[in-house]
């Protein structure tokens, strides 16, 4: 009875743990369309809410702007992000 219960119990860790990353990774999902959505309207305030304090862009020309930066630099930024058709999301 002992050996079933535990039998039990690690079934379903498992199967809690095969559904978590789900929804952690359709929040992500949605967060990343959503801050696409933000640049592509170049709304700076909005962008600027959600960003990390340590937040950095690596630009495509391999320079990195800090948040300070970024948010300086936000209209060329997504501009060049629209401009770029080969940008992929990967999670």
């Amino acid at each position: 009875m002992l050996a079933l219960a535990v039998a039990v119990l690690a079934a379903g860790t498992l199967v809690i743990a095969r559904t978590a990353p789900v929804g952690d990774e359709q929040a992500a999902k949605e967060a990343h369309r959503a801050f696409v959505a933000n640049l592509g309207k170049r709304d700076q305030k909005a962008i600027g809410a959600v960003l990390d304090r340590r937040f950095t862009w690596t630009d495509a020309e391999g320079r990195t702007l800090t948040r300070r930066e970024t948010l300086k630099e936000l209209p060329a930024l997504a501009a060049a992000n629209a401009a770029d058709g080969d940008v992929q999301a990967h999670f």
